[in-house]
């Protein structure tokens, strides 16, 4: 193999754990924003210290989200929030591109 060949392959394969970290993380943000869901349902939950540590990590992964949503007149003044619901496609289809990038 020629030297160029050898870095390509290298290259290929960080970018792939790379990637593969990524999917994880993704994960990882999928489940807490599930959490963050099933807690805000439970009136209960949402003055509790772990709803609070939920909130803090999900919140600004959420946020641009809900300005995005904010613009259209369908999802203003709604009684349920979508921008989880719409966040949490966004990281699935997010992973499966990785997932058949790795």
């Amino acid at each position: 193999m020629t030297p160029i060949s050898l870095y390509l392959v290298a290259v290929s394969r960080m970018l792939s754990g790379v990637a593969s970290i990524v999917y994880v993380m993704l994960g990882i943000v999928w489940a807490l924003i599930s959490v963050r869901v099933i807690m805000t349902w439970i009136p209960s939950l949402r003055t509790s210290a772990i709803f609070d540590a939920v909130e803090r990590l999900v919140f600004p992964i959420i946020l641009p989200m809900k300005l995005l949503l904010s613009k259209f007149k369908l999802f203003r003044n709604t009684p349920v929030d979508f921008s989880s619901f719409f966040t949490m496609i966004l990281i699935s289809v997010l992973q499966v591109i990785l997932k058949v990038w790795m």
